[in-house]
């Protein structure tokens, strides 16, 4: 038996508001990445990586946190 799906309605599709969000490996690569597209969409990077992230005037005054997510310290750190 096969089940059709409705189709999405638009605001489905429709864009939502960003708020904080928080993203890991923000020094580099997609992480940074990430994050200039978190801050370009409105939204608040919280960025976290293990080595210090270099500030960017376009992230803003994104904070930055120093943490290693493998250690559960860290983790419990980084969100408290």
């Amino acid at each position: 038996m096969t089940h059709t799906l409705p189709a999405p309605s638009a605001a489905a599709h429709a864009p939502r508001p960003v708020g904080t969000v928080l993203v890991t490996g923000a020094a580099s690569g997609l992480g940074r990445a990430v994050a200039h597209a978190v801050a370009a969409a409105g939204g608040r990077p919280l960025l976290l990586d293990r080595v210090p992230v270099d500030p960017d005037p376009e992230l803003g005054d994104a904070p930055s946190i120093v943490t290693d997510l493998a250690d559960g310290r860290g983790s419990e750190a980084a969100i408290s």
